[in-house]
């Protein structure tokens, strides 16, 4: 398990303060690019149901959500939404949204049960994505693919531990990846390898220093930032090695590629098409004093939402991490732009509502503070593109519908 040190509620000396949102500046409503693609997302497990319907195996979600039962509040993906039995009904709607765009995952258990390259291939499964990438295309929306979101067949990992072994795990992915493409790629233009157009999808909060007249904190928001997104960012777009912060701080707990790896990461980095941008909020980061933790995943940060003035990053919204903070959403499209140089794709962007889990029917479809957080946020976006020319192509919101989440289970709503 990785690390990640979070400000303790006592910290702050003073009295926490910040603005509401009916506080934050005004949506200017700047244009968006005419080929801007608006859409939503999804994921696999956390909306299809249908967990042993028609050959689908396990995965090790349907493992993990039925062994610890009080990590996930009881609940778990064997329904959830119901998608696999209600494709084409959720895709009129869909339409009846004016969606352009839906970025789903494939379940790699529907499409091989057992994982494995020398397993069969579930033929009921094919046909469900087959008839689901149709029924989008027959409502004029673009299928965006997701190849893994977090549903490691469970049978792999049972056989050799899936991603503790690299070359195993390379193979049975990369037969799995070419199934895919080989039975839908007629008609799904892009495709994200990892959760036509190749790319991958990285989380990307926006680190502030806690203490923004030091260089100390200055310095520990930067290298936050180069542990979060460069870590792998560097590598896949660049073509180049971990950030030198990471290996410094690192040292041997970092892995080295091998002159084979550089000059694969070499020859592919030209060839992502985009930079899946999977954004919610922005953190302060404060920098540790003393040594690193064993298990020291974040360059010896301590992230939270309060400053070294208790000034408040944002409001609060239903999770207390997630903080509406649209200024470190411009500020993070800045820095992926500048350093990666590729067009940005908005895979994931959302937020519950404050007390959301105990409203009635009626006071949770009136979400204004959804609709504000939103709107915030969309106007960062025509800010980073009209005033500092960052190329965004598009905005898929987190998420669909309500979903069984991986982390905060039913208790939290982003859909829209």
């Amino acid at each position: 398990m990785m690390n990640v040190n979070m400000f303790k509620s006592g910290d702050s000396l003073v009295e926490a303060k910040g603005p509401s949102l009916d506080e934050l500046p005004p949506v200017e409503e700047l244009p968006l690019p005419p080929n801007f693609a608006w859409g939503a997302a999804t994921a696999a497990y956390q909306i299809e149901g249908g967990a042993s319907q028609d050959g689908k195996g396990k995965s090790i979600w349907d493992t993990f959500s039925h062994l610890e039962p009080s990590r996930t509040n009881g609940e778990n993906g064997d329904v959830a939404c119901d998608h696999y039995n209600r494709v084409v009904e959720d895709v009129k709607l869909m339409a009846s949204y004016g969606m352009e765009v839906y970025r789903f995952s494939i379940a790699w258990t529907r499409i091989i049960p057992l994982g494995g390259r020398r397993d069969p291939v579930n033929e009921q499964g094919i046909s469900f994505y087959n008839n689901l990438i149709d029924q989008l295309l027959s409502h004029h929306i673009e299928p965006v693919v997701t190849l893994y979101h977090w549903d490691c067949p469970q049978v792999i990992y049972d056989r050799y531990g899936a991603f503790l072994n690299k070359e195993e795990f390379q193979a049975d992915f990369e037969h799995y990846a070419r199934i895919c493409f080989s039975r839908f790629g007629d008609r799904v233009k892009k495709w994200e390898s990892q959760k036509g157009e190749i790319s991958i999808v990285l989380n990307g909060h926006f680190y502030e220093p806690w203490d923004p007249s030091s260089d100390l904190h200055i310095e520990a928001a930067q290298r936050r930032l180069e542990f979060y997104i460069g870590w792998f960012g560097d590598p896949i777009f660049l073509g180049q090695d971990y950030p030198e912060t990471m290996k410094i701080r690192l040292g041997d707990r970092l892995p080295r590629f091998t002159t084979g790896e550089f000059e694969l990461l070499r020859k592919l980095a030209p060839h992502n098409a985009f930079y899946g941008m999977n954004h919610y909020s922005t953190k302060y980061a404060r920098a540790l004093p003393g040594p690193p933790a064993d298990d020291d995943c974040t360059g010896n940060v301590e992230e939270g939402s309060i400053d070294c003035q208790g000034n408040e990053i944002g409001p609060a919204s239903g999770m207390p991490w997630l903080r509406v903070a649209p200024v470190g959403f411009r500020k993070v499209l800045n820095w992926v732009w500048n350093r990666y140089h590729v067009p940005i794709i908005i895979t994931e962007n959302g937020c519950p509502c404050p007390g959301e889990s105990r409203m009635t029917l009626g006071q949770a479809l009136d979400d204004k503070f959804r609709v504000r957080y939103i709107g915030l946020y969309l106007d960062a976006i025509s800010r980073a593109i009209n005033e500092d020319g960052v190329e965004v192509l598009g905005y898929y919101v987190w998420s669909l519908m309500d979903n069984f989440g991986t982390l905060n289970i039913f208790q939290f709503v982003l859909s829209f």
